[in-house]
């Protein structure tokens, strides 16, 4: 058996498809070719998704809460990391979302990290004033980039995982990292026990995390209503 995660899970398909794989993805599997469908995946590989797409428009909730100022919202997304269907699902949500809380909402492209720098401007061009940083494994291994460049452009941004606020992020909500890490011990057990991959379905989280830097909060000149604070796991001062 082979553990992956992240990108080299990629790596560890191409090199057999036979072993059983075992892995936890920041990325759509289905989008990745790794498995032919989250209920059956069809090959030798399953696990978990550390990502949980419907969040986002959750997410634009927090961000509007934290800031109520923020009136237009970029949305940065590297394309290839969800299914289309689901990309526009999400579009569609989170555009909902934005006309209930009065936001002005628009995507903005980054399909490697020489792109950063034209989509921040043109975030900045366009005036916008808060950020959704989307999922993405190339996004969370740059995160340092992105974080400054929220920073240097005075964005109120969210992002996915609890290390982007660490690393001075806003704020940060969804799935509990540790957590799907033991959450594919499960699969091992069964696999070795003889049940196949691809008859294991591939889960989504189950337990999230809400984590909030105040240090990154005072430098946008915000205040965070205790209200939010109360309900953070983790609270960054």
């Amino acid at each position: 058996m082979i553990f992956a995660a992240k990108p080299p899970v990629r790596q560890a398909k191409d090199a057999t498809r036979t072993i059983p794989i075992v892995f936890v993805l920041g990325a759509d599997p289905v989008a990745w070719g790794l498995v032919d469908s989250f209920e059956k995946p069809g090959r030798n590989l399953t696990g978990t998704m550390e990502s949980n797409p419907e969040l986002t428009a959750r997410r634009l909730r927090l961000l509007k809460e934290a800031g109520p100022n923020m009136t237009r919202l970029a949305i940065l997304y590297q394309p290839g990391t969800l299914t289309e269907a689901g990309y526009q699902d999400i579009l569609k949500d989170t555009g909902a979302e934005a006309s209930n809380l009065g936001v002005i909402n628009q995507t903005v492209e980054a399909r490697d990290p020489s792109q950063f720098e034209k989509a921040f401007t043109d975030v900045a061009v366009a005036q916008m004033n808060g950020l959704i940083v989307m999922q993405s494994p190339m996004f969370a291994a740059q995160r340092q980039a992105i974080v400054e460049l929220a920073a240097k452009y005075r964005l109120a941004a969210i992002y996915e995982w609890g290390f982007y606020a660490e690393s001075g992020g806003l704020i940060s909500y969804g799935a509990n990292l540790p957590d799907e890490y033991r959450r594919v011990t499960p699969y091992v057990d069964k696999i070795l026990k003889g049940t196949k991959p691809a008859d294991l379905p591939v889960e989504r989280p189950t337990k999230f995390e809400l984590v909030v830097n105040l240090k990154t909060a005072k430098a946008l000149g915000l205040m965070i209503p205790q209200s939010l604070l109360a309900r953070a796991d983790k609270v960054i001062e």
